[in-house]
């Protein structure tokens, strides 16, 4: 909101302040503030007026602010006076997400009807400045929506869970264009099946991203969890075995167009955090990389922005290593060599491994952690020390197709002189015997 950060979740501190689901940063004292008297509930999504600098967009779960004033899950906040107020009546039920148009503030979530249960809206709607009013958009849609995004085209489009769309019931199958010139609803392609929208994104020339948990495209074809709209039809983003990934939560592109992409499941389907990429991952020119920043812990992202400043911002759910039935954590290793030097590689079960890492050098180790799953005891071996590297276990013998393809970096992962900082995560798992050990010889450069 101007040149203030906000930021919203669930939460009671925020910056080691009071703060209740809500906060604010001060650009001029860089100072972390509740924002107004904060919110009874969790906040899902905020963006700032296209209108005024001074004015910013709330929704989510909170029916009230921290005085008790009703607040039916979607406010405006006033950075000139640090206060919240119920838009018109509000919602009915939960809102996840906003997207802010010339002509007002779309808004999707679980609603049915506003706040005062006046206006049927159908899970979409428009604040809209000219009238001051949340109006319904011809009838809205048939199931939840998550996500909600202006496009190049000045219209808008909305991912979720829904069949259909309008008042004509149009198959819309999970993405759906509501044209904001002709106020009607159209299908983006033939959508998307086998799971939800939980995120889309405009790269930065005009195509459109689409990430979740589906399997198909309204054909049938396969699409899985990452795909963009060539106009016509979705397509997948990169080759099927480069994408160890079930489900995406959400989707960003900055100002030099690299994709960074949060995921929540792995292939298997549990309902775990997938650390296959830390809790982020970018792609930059095709090429799966970790995203520039490290979390101690286990977890996702679960929204990104950017800064006037261009710097990336970040909002993570996680949980600090060994919380949630997971082993993983890092350990500086101290080089003596002189040369660059290969490795051996030692795991030791059980759980799944998930990654091996160099963050000194950005060099990565992924596996298919629904492929392999090391028994108690099981001891796996990588050993990255000879001209063509060789895995194996003591219980299956080679294990090489293990490693996920493309994206690993299996023949240049090494030490450098120096101090080389090594994280490893394995879940779940609640054996002691679960561990990762690294083995070298110390290589010099000779003269001969």
């Amino acid at each position: 909101v101007g040149q203030d950060i906000m930021a919203g979740g669930l939460f009671t501190q925020f910056a080691g302040r009071t703060a209740d689901n809500i906060a604010v940063r001060d650009s001029s004292t860089g100072q972390w503030d509740e924002a107004g008297n904060g919110l009874n509930g969790q906040v899902h999504s905020i963006v700032p007026s296209p209108q005024s600098n001074n004015l910013g967009y709330v929704c989510g779960a909170f029916t009230q602010d921290g005085a008790a004033t009703t607040m039916r899950r979607f406010a405006e906040y006033s950075n000139v006076t640090n206060s919240l107020a119920e838009v018109d009546t509000g919602l009915d039920h939960t809102a996840w997400t906003m997207a802010a148009h010339q002509s007002g503030i779309f808004i999707g979530g679980e609603f049915v009807q506003d706040g005062g249960a006046t206006t049927t809206l159908n899970r979409i709607a428009l604040y809209e400045f000219s009238s001051g009013s949340i109006i319904d958009l011809d009838s809205g849609v048939d199931a939840v929506v998550n996500t909600a995004v202006i496009g190049p085209d000045n219209n808008l489009y909305i991912g979720g869970s829904f069949s259909t769309a309008g008042s004509l019931a149009i198959t819309a199958n999970r993405v759906a264009m509501w044209n904001t010139t002709t106020q009607e609803w159209s299908q983006v392609g033939q959508g998307l099946l086998g799971g939800g929208v939980n995120t889309l994104a405009f790269d930065r020339n005009g195509t459109l991203y689409a990430g979740g948990s589906f399997t198909t495209d309204g054909n049938g074809n396969f699409m899985r969890s990452l795909v963009k709209f060539n106009g016509v039809s979705w397509q997948g983003v990169f080759p099927e075995e480069t994408i160890p990934l079930s489900t995406i939560t959400e989707l960003f592109f900055d100002r030099d167009n690299a994709m960074y992409i949060s995921s929540l499941t792995d292939l298997s389907g549990d309902v775990v955090p997938d650390y296959i990429y830390g809790p982020t991952a970018r792609i930059i020119d095709g090429k799966w990389l970790n995203a520039d920043f490290l979390v101690e812990g286990i977890g996702y992202a679960n929204s990104f922005s950017m800064s006037n400043e261009g710097d990336l911002l970040v909002g993570l759910t996680f949980a600090p290593w060994g919380t949630t039935g997971a082993i993983g954590g890092g350990t500086t290793v101290s080089y003596e060599g002189t040369a660059d030097g290969p490795v051996k590689i030692l795991l030791e079960g059980s759980g799944k491994p998930v990654e091996i890492r160099n963050h000194t050098i950005n060099r990565s180790i992924y596996f298919k952690s629904e492929e392999l799953e090391l028994q108690d005891g099981e001891k796996m071996v990588i050993d990255l020390t000879q001209s063509s590297p060789k895995i194996w276990t003591n219980q299956r013998g080679d294990v090489s197709r293990s490693i996920v393809g493309g994206i690993s970096d299996i023949t240049s992962f090494r030490l450098v002189p120096g101090d080389n900082y090594i994280t490893c995560s394995i879940r779940p798992t609640t054996s002691a015997n679960t561990k990762c050990v690294l083995a070298w010889r110390n290589a010099h450069w000779s003269d001969s």
